[in-house]
C-alpha cells in the first residue's frame, strides 16, 4: 500500500478523467490523420458527378415508362387513368 499522500495527490492532479469531448476529438484526430494523403476534394467531385448523371438517367428512364402507360391508358379508354 502506498503511504505518500504526495504520491496520491501527484497521480490524480497529472492524470484527469477523460470526458466525452476528449474521445470524440480523439476519433475526429484519428480520421483527420488517416484521410490527410487523399485528395478529398477529387473523391467528392467525382461521387457527386456520379449521383448527378445517376439521377438524370432515372429521371429519364421514369419520363420513358411515364410516357408508354399515358399511351396505353389513352388506347384503352374505358379503363381509370
Amino acid at each position: 500500500m502506498i503511504k505518500s499522500k504526495k504520491f496520491i495527490l501527484f497521480v490524480v492532479t497529472k492524470y484527469k478523467t477523460m470526458s466525452s469531448k476528449d474521445i470524440f476529438w480523439g476519433i475526429g484526430d484519428l480520421f483527420q490523420w488517416m484521410f490527410q494523403g487523399l485528395q478529398a476534394d477529387a473523391i467528392g467531385n467525382i461521387f457527386n458527378y456520379s449521383m448527378i448523371c445517376l439521377g438524370f438517367f432515372g429521371l429519364f428512364y421514369w419520363l420513358i415508362k411515364q410516357k408508354k402507360f399515358n399511351d396505353a391508358a389513352d388506347k384503352d379508354s374505358g379503363r381509370l387513368k
